[in-house]
């Protein structure tokens, strides 16, 4: 990514446009020539896309919080996250709520939380 392209991007996620907040924090995530990694800034622009219904940022602030990457390790947090993909569909979402101990109903499309 050069420069002009980081800008366009950083623009856009300002403007509040969701998948440049989610491509902008995986830039921060995986670091790169334009940007150091930053696991702080990442999660704060993937939790700006989770905020609107983006899937992939939700689940992704769902492994921030999870894992304590650019914010304190909050559990309750992560599974919310992933609870609001898995909703969506979303398949890591969804695995990982199962791996914990979560039941799905199908029809509902919805983890009751039982563990």
């Amino acid at each position: 990514m050069d420069g002009d392209h980081f800008k366009d991007l950083f623009n856009k996620a300002s403007q509040g446009d969701a998948e440049a907040q989610y491509k902008l924090g995986t830039n921060y995530y995986n670091g790169g020539n334009i940007t150091e990694k930053d696991f702080e800034k990442a999660v704060y622009w993937f939790e700006r896309a989770a905020d609107q219904g983006y899937a992939q940022a939700q689940y992704n602030t769902g492994v921030f919080y999870y894992n304590g990457y650019g914010v304190d390790q909050d559990i309750d947090e992560a599974i919310y996250w992933f609870k609001k993909a898995a909703k969506q569909k979303f398949e890591e979402a969804v695995n990982i709520l199962e791996s914990l101990g979560y039941d799905i109903d199908e029809d509902e499309n919805y983890y009751d939380g039982n563990q």
